[in-house]
């Protein structure tokens, strides 16, 4: 028998070691007197078996310790690949048009006035979720309104649409749930009854710019009026619906500070724990800076003080980007097949069309896709069995120039560590 290569350690406030095996993503608590068997015999795991069998036998069952014939590295690769192809669950974004209702700086979209899904187009959406739910191994369809502001005639588009994809999935046994990446402006009392009365598991992404005058500074109407207290209005009234949200703080070293503000106001109205969420996001023209790196770790802190009620998004880090899973696809509101929504919907890099009948006509572009593997320089890389590098990042760049060592993996499987476990067992 060996020690997984996949193992790493960090002590908790109480002076015991987690021991984290992150292909298995087992976690377990060592007391300092077993924790010293393990180190006495890092270069032995057999012996354990003779000091300790349950100990020997807790990190067996685990992963911790593993066969001498083991190759952890294609196990890793083969565990990877089945969760990405995986057929139980479908990740299906619509955009139901490109255009905005407001103009922030930062973004990346270059918005189309005045364009929007037609009524063609959305029965050509349905017919593709009939066509994929005659799969008797789909089970969930995770659908995501993006765009563009996807609330703009959402009682045209965005909400026919729930209500047909709804009706497909209530015949065909399958469990729907929504996600809408707005700015909320829109979410409107009216259109929160109307996404109430669907009865479905529906998930708000709401960006802020700050407190009231960094916010406001950045997303106005076309009148030059501050759109802060509306969206916290409307976020009250949806919270009372029983709608969720992640509150994503979109920060600079300008305005990182004045999130107290946002943190203090969501706290106030939020119900109760697990219906807010918090995300910070570095907005992406802006440079890291040590100074910057402190100020929102404070803030950090500060969003999980005793009385707040609030958590962190960061977890969904962890997981594989939507777009590397076989079954996801981005349907823009023309029809156009995407992976992506972190790029701009330019016709050219479309990967399909979608058809009358539902079926999606590939383009020579959806190739570049097909990225079914690694690489053998991936099977040395510390990271393999929790590699999140989206299918577009290795497009765009190509496969990693180096494989980590254990030692430059260690930060991030450390910080993946800390986001898997309570705060409570950390100093």
């Amino acid at each position: 028998m060996k020690w997984s290569i996949y193992n790493i350690s960090d002590q908790t406030k109480e002076g015991n070691t987690l021991l984290y095996n992150y292909f298995t993503n087992k976690i377990i608590v060592l007391l300092p007197e077993l924790y010293t068997i393990v180190k006495k015999y890092d270069s032995n795991a057999d012996e354990i078996k003779n000091i300790h069998p349950e100990l020997f036998s807790t990190l067996c069952h685990n992963g911790f310790i593993v066969d001498n014939q083991v190759d952890e590295a294609n196990e890793a690769e083969k565990k990877v690949l089945k969760e990405l192809s995986s057929k139980s669950t479908m990740h299906l974004t619509i955009n139901p048009t490109l255009d905005c209702n407001l103009r922030c700086w930062y973004c990346y979209e270059e918005h189309t006035q005045n364009c929007y899904m037609t009524r063609k187009t959305m029965d050509r959406v349905v017919n593709f979720v009939k066509s994929k739910t005659c799969s008797k191994e789909l089970k969930t369809i995770c659908l995501s309104l993006f765009g563009g502001e996807p609330l703009l005639k959402a009682e045209k588009i965005a909400l026919p649409l729930i209500n047909e994809i709804k009706d497909v999935c209530t015949k065909r046994e399958k469990t729907l749930i929504v996600h809408f990446t707005t700015n909320g402006v829109l979410l409107s009392k009216r259109i929160a009854d109307l996404l109430a009365s669907t009865n479905l598991d529906i998930h708000f992404q709401i960006p802020f710019d700050g407190g009231q005058v960094f916010h406001d500074k950045t997303k106005y109407t076309k009148n030059g009026k501050g759109t802060y207290q509306l969206i916290i209005k409307n976020i009250k009234y949806a919270l009372s619906k029983g709608f969720s949200f992640t509150i994503r703080c979109n920060y600079t070293n300008e305005n990182i500070d004045s999130y107290y503000e946002l943190v203090d106001e969501i706290n106030n109205i939020a119900p109760e724990k697990g219906k807010v969420n918090f995300f910070l996001q570095k907005v992406w023209q802006e440079k890291q800076s040590d100074e910057l790196n402190e100020k929102v770790n404070k803030l950090k802190t500060y969003i999980t003080g005793k009385d707040s009620i609030l958590n962190f998004a960061e977890r969904e880090m962890l997981k594989h980007c939507y777009g590397d899973f076989y079954s996801s696809a981005v349907i823009n509101y023309n029809g156009d097949v995407f992976k992506c929504t972190a790029r701009k919907f330019n016709t050219s890099d479309r990967i399909g069309i979608l058809e009358e009948d539902g079926h999606i006509s590939k383009t020579e572009k959806a190739k570049l896709y097909d990225m079914k593997g690694f690489i053998r320089r991936c099977h040395t890389c510390r990271l393999l069995p929790v590699c999140t590098i989206c299918v577009q990042n290795r497009i765009d760049h190509g496969f990693c120039k180096n494989a980590l060592t254990q030692e430059e993996a260690d930060p991030q499987l450390r910080m993946r560590l800390k986001l898997l476990t309570e705060d409570n067992i950390y100093c």
